[in-house]
């Protein structure tokens, strides 16, 4: 779940937010930040990331986000 309020995935979960936006080339990005190829994530080129003070998330297509918590990429959906 992701709103102003909070962003949690399971039981886990981050408390006021703040929503800092980049773009970036993807694989370079990919490389730099998280040491993964961005095309197996399936994300566009550019990326547009979002820090939110515990983790990042990053937008793949409208509806759908890739979302790096602690180490693990997962796919997400607006519902």
């Amino acid at each position: 779940m992701i709103s102003e309020m909070e962003v949690r995935l399971g039981q886990q979960g981050c408390k006021e937010p703040n929503f800092e936006v980049t773009r970036a080339e993807t694989s370079e990005y990919f490389q730099r930040s998280a040491h993964v190829s961005a095309a197996k994530l399936g994300l566009p080129n550019p990326v547009t990331a979002v820090h939110i003070n515990c983790t990042y998330v990053y937008k793949k297509a409208p509806g759908k986000l890739v979302l790096h918590w602690k180490g693990v990429f997962f796919d997400a959906m607006r519902k």
